[in-house]
């Protein structure tokens, strides 16, 4: 039967880096902990690129979204400027019937 190493256990090699360093600290810092559990690197990493996918994913939805809506209000403006335009009166004129 072959046991997990740990990280005190002199073959352990562990290699923290961003996400896995900062969840390590976060586990162990803890005042109820008595110990982690951390996933391996690529399932992690996994995670938090599909994740972090899907917000660029939201992002450019929502940017879609507002550049539809800037268009459309710029047509509506400009349609009703054209409209006003065209009821202005260029000049008047008064006469008279004797």
């Amino acid at each position: 039967m072959s046991h997990p190493r740990q990280a005190g256990s002199p073959s352990s090699k562990l290699n923290f880096t961003g996400y896995s360093a900062d969840a390590a600290l976060f586990a162990f810092q803890s005042p109820l902990s008595k110990g982690a559990l951390l996933a391996d690197e690529a399932d992690l990493g996994k995670t938090i690129e599909a994740q972090r996918n899907e917000k660029r994913r939201s992002l450019f939805e929502a940017q879609d979204a507002i550049d539809r809506q800037r268009e459309n209000l710029i047509t509506l403006i400009e349609g009703k400027l054209l409209l006003e335009v065209r009821l202005e009166p260029l000049f008047h004129l008064a006469w008279r019937m004797n």
